[in-house]
C-alpha cells in the first residue's frame, strides 16, 4: 500500500474512532446560534444557542444567554444554563465553574466535588487536576475529592 493510501486510512480508522458513539454533531446555523444534526446531516435540534459543545455521556455542553447548562439528544435542557463555564462529561463528572469556583456535577445536576477551586479539568483514569488558588501549586483529586499523592 502506497503512502498517501496508508495515510488515508488512517484518518479515516481515526475519524471512526473519535466519532463513534457520540452521535450528533453541532453546527453553526444561517442564525449565528447553534444546532445539532445527525450523521446523515438532518437537523435533529434547532439553533438555538449561542453555542454547542460535542456531545459526552449523552449530554452536551450549551451556550445560552444565562450561562452554560447540558442538554440531552432530544434538546431538553437536562442541567440547567446556570455555569459560568463548564466542561463535557468524562467518567460520570464534569468540571463546572459556579460563582467563580469549580467544582464537580454528575449528570443530574448534583454537586459531588464542592465548588472550592481555581481552576479544575475533566476527570480521566480516575482523576483530575485542580489548582486551589491561583498561585497555589496545582494536584490531582479522585472521584471523591480527595487529594492524590
Amino acid at each position: 500500500m502506497g503512502r498517501k493510501k496508508m495515510v488515508l486510512a488512517f484518518l479515516a480508522c481515526l475519524a471512526a474512532v473519535t466519532t463513534y458513539g457520540q452521535g450528533l454533531k453541532p453546527f453553526e446555523g444561517t442564525n449565528g446560534q447553534y444546532g445539532y444534526k445527525d450523521a446523515a446531516g438532518k437537523v435533529v435540534i434547532e439553533p438555538k444557542y449561542t453555542f454547542g459543545y460535542p456531545f459526552a455521556e449523552g449530554l452536551a455542553v450549551v451556550s445560552v444567554d444565562s450561562g452554560y447548562g447540558f442538554i440531552d439528544e432530544t434538546g431538553k435542557l437536562a442541567i440547567p444554563a446556570k455555569y459560568q463555564l463548564a466542561y463535557g462529561f468524562s467518567e460520570g463528572l464534569a468540571a463546572v465553574r459556579y460563582n467563580d469556583k469549580w467544582g464537580f456535577i454528575d449528570q443530574s445536576g448534583n454537586e459531588v466535588i464542592p465548588f472550592i477551586y481555581y481552576l479544575a479539568v475533566k476527570f480521566e483514569k480516575g482523576r483530575a487536576f485542580v489548582f486551589p488558588k491561583r498561585k497555589g501549586k496545582g494536584f490531582f483529586i479522585n472521584k471523591k475529592g480527595e487529594k492524590i499523592k
